[in-house]
């Protein structure tokens, strides 16, 4: 996995999805309530996927996710409890493929700077 600093990136991260979203006429999303989500295209209708594992208050915390082919990345930064933790999903199935929290990246994280971890299939 790679750590890289999510400034260029924040644009498309913010709203739940990630370059790698769109897979044919499928666009893969997060919602604000932590849920996974498909929406085909070419008709607008969107099943949900899955529920994600960690707990967010979109009113405090900071969630930046990253889509690969196979995988959804989730990284949290739970501001209250300054904590941060990340977790890996099947793209499709929604298994937990990992859950690491990452307190020494929590120690970094200031009001400035904002962190994402990018998966590698």
């Amino acid at each position: 996995m790679k750590i890289t600093d999510l400034h260029s990136r924040l644009r498309r991260a913010i709203n739940g999805s990630s370059q790698q979203s769109l897979r044919g006429n499928d666009f893969d999303w997060v919602d604000d309530f932590g849920r996974a989500w498909r929406t085909d295209i070419t008709t607008g209708i969107s099943q949900k996927l899955f529920e994600l594992v960690d707990s967010y208050d979109n009113s405090t915390d900071t969630r930046v996710v990253d889509f690969t082919e196979n995988a959804l990345t989730v990284v949290t930064f739970q501001q209250e409890a300054e904590e941060v933790r990340l977790v890996q999903y099947d793209r499709n199935s929604g298994e937990v493929l990992t859950e690491i929290d990452l307190p020494d990246i929590a120690k970094t994280i200031d009001d400035s700077s904002i962190w994402a971890v990018s998966a590698r299939d």
